[in-house]
């Protein structure tokens, strides 16, 4: 039986976009007993209340984490309405400022249970699960959030091709979207899920970004991988349906 795996993109909670996410839980809704998997590509929150940005600052009274946290949780919950099966993901650089922030300013706190990654943001009870990277996906291939940031589509996933010596790799961060092979290896960027228009550190909001997330179809060890652009009205092909918000 071919298994269906969907994978969601960077979503940097909360500067998610809306509308696209509602599109992703109305394709998930509608596609739920044929997905084997949800993975998230990390990245999934953004933590901008322990960044660099606000150390020193007002901001940085647990108050702004708490609302950070609050919206990752209607967000949450919103797909596991949709979808009640396996959801999986991988830390981004985005979601390490938790560990990075305890390792360093609340090493007093470092160690407490209740603030481990998972546990602080109730992923159990939405039904997450974090994995470490590389986590297999599928056979043959692998998930990473990725550090490394090439100038065009397609281009960082052939770097990452390069130090992942066997398979496929699936990785987020770079917020392009591209598919590309190496022989009968292939590679894949699955673009973001964020509002430009919430990045203030954009120039005038202008990024070379993309709204998509991917799908692999597996059957046994064979894998096939696609990617799904979001269109400027937040709509997406899947299948030749088109979903909206």
């Amino acid at each position: 039986m071919t298994q269906l795996k969907v994978i969601l993109s960077d979503t940097q909670i909360p500067f998610h976009d809306t509308k696209a996410m509602a599109t992703v839980c109305n394709l998930l809704a509608d596609r739920a007993s044929d997905i084997t998997e949800v993975h998230q590509i990390g990245d999934f929150f953004d933590f901008t209340a322990i960044s660099r940005w606000v150390d020193g600052t007002l901001a940085e009274d647990g108050k702004l984490l708490q609302r950070e946290l609050d919206v990752a949780q209607g967000v949450m919950r919103d797909i596991l309405k949709a979808y009640g099966g396996n959801k999986t993901r991988v830390m981004g650089n985005h979601d390490n400022r938790l560990r990075s922030y305890l390792n360093t300013k609340a090493k007093g706190l470092a160690g407490l249970r209740a603030l481990a990654y998972d546990n602080l943001t109730m992923a159990y009870e939405y039904g997450w699960e974090t994995k470490d990277e590389p986590y297999t996906l599928a056979p043959g291939t692998v998930a990473v959030h990725g550090l490394a940031v090439r100038k065009y589509s397609g281009h960082t996933a052939h770097a990452h091709l390069e130090k992942i010596p066997a398979g496929n790799v699936v990785h987020g961060h770079t917020h392009r979207a591209g598919l590309v092979w190496r022989n009968d290896r292939w590679g894949m960027e699955v673009g973001c899920l964020m509002d430009k228009a919430k990045a203030s550190y954009l120039a005038a909001g202008y990024a070379d970004w993309q709204q998509a997330i991917g799908v692999l179809y597996v059957d046994g060890k064979q894998v096939w991988p696609q990617l799904l652009e979001f269109k400027a009205d937040r709509s997406l092909m899947f299948e030749g349906k088109r979903y909206r918000p």
